[in-house]
C-alpha cells in the first residue's frame, strides 16, 4: 500500500494527462459568438495543450527515476538466476525430443524449483514427479494430446 506514494509523480502525470483532455474537449463545446477576434476557447484550449505537455513531461521524468532506481536494485545473484533459468528452458526443450515428456519435465522442474526457492531435493522431487505425471496423464486421457 505505501508502494504508490513512491511513483507518485508517474500517478500525479497521469491524472493531470487525463484532466487536460477532458478540459480541452470540454472546452470546443463553448459556443463562439459573433464577435471577431479570439475565439472564446482559445485561452482555456491553450491551458490544457500546456498541461498536457507538462504532463507528459513529468510521466516521462517518472519513468526515467524508476528505470533509474530498479537497475540499481537488481544484484549479481539476480541476474545469474535469469541467466540459469533462460538455459533450462533452452536445455529443456532440446532434451524434450530425446528423452521424453515426463524425464525432461522432472529434471526441469527439480532445477527451477531449487534455484528459485532454494528448497531440499527431498520435497522438490516428489513434487517434480507428481506434476509431470499429472499433466502427462491428464493431456493423455481427457485431452486426447499426445506428449513426447
Amino acid at each position: 500500500m505505501k508502494n504508490w506514494y513512491k511513483n507518485r509523480d508517474l500517478i500525479a502525470g497521469i491524472f493531470l494527462l487525463i484532466f487536460s483532455g477532458w478540459v480541452y474537449f470540454t472546452t470546443q463545446k463553448i459556443p463562439v459568438g459573433k464577435i471577431s477576434g479570439m475565439p472564446p476557447t482559445f485561452f482555456p484550449s491553450f491551458l490544457a495543450i500546456t498541461l498536457a505537455v507538462l504532463s507528459v513531461l513529468l510521466i516521462i521524468s517518472a519513468i526515467k527515476d524508476i528505470l533509474r532506481k530498479v537497475k540499481h536494485e537488481y544484484e549479481e545473484q539476480d541476474i545469474i538466476k535469469v541467466v540459469l533459468l533462460v538455459l533450462s528452458i533452452v536445455f529443456y526443450t532440446i532434451l524434450l525430443k530425446y528423452i521424453g515428456f515426463i524425464y525432461t519435465t522432472i529434471l526441469y522442474l527439480v532445477a527451477t524449483i531449487t534455484l528459485l526457492k532454494g528448497g531440499r531435493l527431498i520435497k522438490t522431487i516428489p513434487i517434480a514427479i507428481i506434476i509431470s505425471v499429472s499433466v502427462y496423464y491428464i493431456f493423455g486421457n481427457f485431452f486426447r494430446i499426445p506428449l513426447p
